[in-house]
């Protein structure tokens, strides 16, 4: 869990500085070689979850599944850490709301909703990150 706590963006991992500095520095080779297999894998769940929740979207009928998904992203950022990570998928989620539907909301998809942005909410918090939990409310 250190090693991905390194690692500021899952999308930017290897800067120029990061390579160069890789290439001179110390570091013994096992914890090298464990980051080089984690940060991937990391980096791959991320990019799963933001592609189901991109897909799931606009499915009326998998809601619900979209809204677990948001959930579980949340625990991942919190439990990764990934603050970057966590700002990118605050503004997924915000660009979805801003989208609307052609249907209105029913009284389930309306609880679903706020449910979701009140553990947006609690995950902001957590993450010390006060201006997303400014702009979910």
């Amino acid at each position: 869990r250190k090693l991905v706590d390194d690692v500021e963006d899952l999308e930017n991992d290897k800067s120029p500085e990061t390579i160069l500095l890789a290439s001179v520095s110390s570091e013994q080779s096992k914890e090298r070689t464990e980051r080089e297999h984690l940060v991937p894998w990391v980096k791959f769940l991320w990019e799963s979850y933001r592609s189901a929740l991109d897909i799931l979207k606009y499915q009326q009928k998998l809601e619900a599944l979209y809204h677990r998904t948001a959930h579980r992203t949340f625990e991942f950022c919190v439990e990764y850490k990934r603050n970057t990570e966590f700002r990118k998928l605050c503004d997924t989620l915000r660009r979805h709301r801003e989208n609307p539907r052609e249907q209105e909301l029913s009284p389930e998809s309306l609880e679903m909703h706020l449910a979701t942005r009140f553990e947006q909410l609690k995950v902001s918090s957590t993450l010390r990150l006060w201006n997303e939990g400014f702009r979910t409310i």
